[in-house]
């Protein structure tokens, strides 16, 4: 019921709720296929075979657009409600003398006003004029290039991939990134409201456990991210022969900032649960000493096998097994099952990279030698 609930309800790029059903998630797709691939195609065609084939060879281009920028719109359809629901579920841990600060929070939280909208277009171009100014002509696919200097530098559809493709794209992604400090000051906004909180809670997170799987809301601007660059360094594989495994150090960096971007904000919250859990373990230990005592004291001195019929051992056992529950909590919100996921979910667009150079039989087998 909540899956369909989700795919009912969605979100667009300036957060109105929408519907998969009215046909605008299939527009949008058609009209990005249009601008970002097939119309760059087909201005490489008219500049004849030797350009066509430069298009047809550039992986970069392939990547972004037919890869990161439907990822990127399809994820607003189906990551947004779920970010929704992560972040609904605070509601219940909020007393009510805040109830309504959160509600202004939540829905702070989850708009995309206009100006920033703009601003992004504006980031976008201000990007390219950079790669303009700094990017060598060497590096460009031949079918982008011109044949002299100044307006004529670049081919017709060289101008269209400078300046609509990649500002569409990275306009896109200022989007997302946007999405994702939205997400980050929320986190930093409830760390500030009195949580309730339960040190000896079976998630063993104190009821924030939810909250390790959030970053599964905003995957598609990792796995975006990563086709994009998947898409440049298969470029630098097959046109300049370079070794893929050149590029390893960029992405581990790739993970690394990654991760810290996506779990950096749950770490927010550590010092609320660090705290529950510093409370719980002095009061639950208090509880458990002041029962043991009195445990062993009525039992202990003159005791044989019929008193462990006596309710008193299971209620005694019940409350270790709940100090040991609040002992083993965790203060960072993390999910690591989790947390593998994402990493292998966000990294898929580098395999086929991979598999330029390597085969996928010497992987398996070095994943297998790793698993045993």
């Amino acid at each position: 019921m909540w899956l369909s609930n989700t795919f009912r309800s969605g979100a667009g790029i300036f957060s109105r709720e929408v519907s998969l059903a009215d046909g605008r998630l299939e527009f949008r797709l058609d009209l990005v296929l249009l601008v970002t691939w097939m119309l760059p195609a087909l201005l490489s065609a008219m500049q004849g075979d030797s350009a066509a084939r430069s298009f047809l060879s550039d992986s970069a281009l392939h990547a972004r657009s037919l890869v990161a920028v439907p990822i990127l719109i399809l994820g607003e359809y189906f990551s947004l409600p779920l970010l929704r629901e992560i972040s609904g579920r605070f509601r219940s841990l909020v007393s009510e003398d805040e109830r309504g600060l959160f509600e202004a929070y939540l829905v702070r939280s989850f708009r995309l006003p206009v100006a920033v909208v703009i601003a992004s277009i504006v980031c976008a171009y201000l990007v390219v004029l950079i790669l303009l100014r700094y990017l060598p002509l060497s590096s460009i696919s031949g079918w982008q290039r011109g044949y002299g200097d100044g307006f004529r530098l670049f081919s017709p559809g060289g101008w269209w991939n400078v300046l609509v493709n990649v500002p569409l794209v990275l306009s896109l992604v200022f989007m997302w990134i946007w999405r994702l400090f939205l997400w980050s000051r929320f986190l930093w906004q409830i760390s500030r409201l009195r949580l309730q909180l339960i040190a000896s809670h079976p998630d063993g997170m104190a009821g924030l456990r939810f909250l390790g799987y959030s970053p599964a809301a905003l995957l598609p601007l990792s796995v975006a991210l990563s086709a994009i660059l998947a898409g440049m360094i298969a470029d630098r594989v097959l046109l300049f022969g370079e070794p893929v495994m050149s590029y390893q150090h960029l992405l581990y960096t790739f993970a690394a900032v990654v991760i810290v971007l996506y779990y950096g904000p749950a770490i927010i919250l550590t010092g609320k649960l660090f705290n529950v859990r510093r409370r719980g373990v002095v009061a639950y230990s208090r509880l458990a000493n002041r029962v043991g005592r009195s445990f062993e004291e009525k039992w202990m001195k003159d005791s044989d096998a019929s008193a462990l019929e006596v309710p008193d051992f299971s209620a005694t056992a019940d409350l270790y097994h709940v100090v040991e529950q609040v002992y083993r909590m965790r203060v960072v919100p993390i999910d690591m099952k989790s947390l593998g996921i994402f990493i292998t979910v966000t990294l898929i667009p580098f395999l086929p990279v991979i598999l330029l150079q390597v085969p996928l039989k010497t992987i398996v087998q070095k994943i297998a030698a790793l698993s045993f």
